[in-house]
């Protein structure tokens, strides 16, 4: 299991742009470190990429980007 830290004044959104809908992941870790308010830790799963999904505080779950299902993520 990894640390994100989520960072709630980067707003991100869902429904091609039209409902904000969470928070930006700025980073994923193995171990986390101190941070100012309001950024926050979860756990995630070891694959997650923080350019690849948002937060979403009303479930608490991670979710992917929306334009995902029209770009193919190169690597």
């Amino acid at each position: 299991m990894k640390r994100a830290l989520i960072s709630p004044s980067e707003i991100r959104y869902g429904d091609q742009q039209e409902t904000q809908t969470g928070y930006r992941i700025a980073e994923v870790t193995d171990a986390e470190f101190p941070v100012a308010d309001p950024m926050f830790w979860i756990d995630v799963p070891d694959d997650t990429k923080s350019n690849l999904k948002y937060y979403d505080p009303a479930d608490q779950q991670l979710k992917d980007i929306w334009f995902l299902d029209l770009v193919e993520p190169t690597e």
